[in-house]
């Protein structure tokens, strides 16, 4: 036969604190960061890193020039030298006086060093008198800066005072040949802009102004000395449209 197991004795009361071993403990486990999501984090900081390294390469020197008079220039106004443009206006600002203009300029990196002493800035405007005919494209074309560059060998500089109106005649190489064209009228050539030849730049239009009697547009060019001897007595010369 079996026998009927004790019946356990009920629990009794304690009437002091349970031992220390007694105490429940609590089990503390690291969750482990995932590696799953730190791969593209940091595929995203090496492309934002290149991403800055190429813009910042890619920028040009930032020039400021002061101008008494900067009508027609806004941010987006283009720097040209020889028909090219080789900077851009990004900011302008009252100076502290209120009489003067300050316009902040970013050069192409391949036009850096234009940034020099002695090269000189003005803004192109439309001029029409019996003396002088210069910047007709802007009567329908937005105004421009353009500029004259100092010596090459100059030091490096940021800061220029723009001329209030262009200069008689821009500088030219020294061994380069000028030539002075007569044309019945000026058409769209103005100081800077390019001579061609077979679509090449070989010279540059100086100078641009009415004959003595009136009846024409003298024209001045340089040709660069390396193409001179394209010029001879056949040589004829005409504006082509664009």
């Amino acid at each position: 036969m079996t026998e009927p197991s004790p019946t356990p004795e009920a629990a009794k009361p304690s009437n002091g604190p349970e031992p220390a071993g007694s105490v429940p403990t609590a089990t503390i486990r690291r969750r482990r960061v995932s590696t799953f999501w730190l791969v593209p984090i940091i595929a995203l900081g090496v492309v934002g890193y290149l991403m800055w390294s190429q813009t910042m390469r890619e920028r040009g020197p930032m020039i400021a020039i002061v101008f008494d008079d900067a009508g027609g220039i806004e941010p987006g106004s283009e720097i040209i030298h020889r028909g090219v443009a080789v900077g851009v206006v990004r900011e302008m600002a009252l100076s502290g006086d209120l009489q003067s203009v300050s316009v902040s300029a970013e050069l192409r990196p391949d036009a850096a060093g234009l940034a020099v002493e002695g090269t000189r800035f003005w803004v192109v405007r439309p001029e029409v008198s019996l003396q002088r005919i210069a910047g007709l494209e802007t009567l329908v074309g937005p105004q421009y800066i353009a500029l004259q560059p100092g010596d090459p060998a100059g030091n490096r500089v940021g800061s220029f005072v723009a001329l209030d109106a262009p200069p008689r005649t821009a500088a030219a190489d020294t061994d380069a040949l000028r030539l002075t064209l007569r044309s019945d009228r000026l058409g769209n050539l103005a100081p800077g802009s390019p001579v061609l030849y077979r679509e090449i730049p070989v010279g540059v239009v100086r100078d641009a102004v009415l004959s003595d009697d009136a009846t024409g547009v003298l024209v001045t060019i340089d040709i660069e000395p390396r193409y001179a001897p394209l010029v001879h007595t056949q040589t004829k010369f005409w504006r082509t449209a664009g």
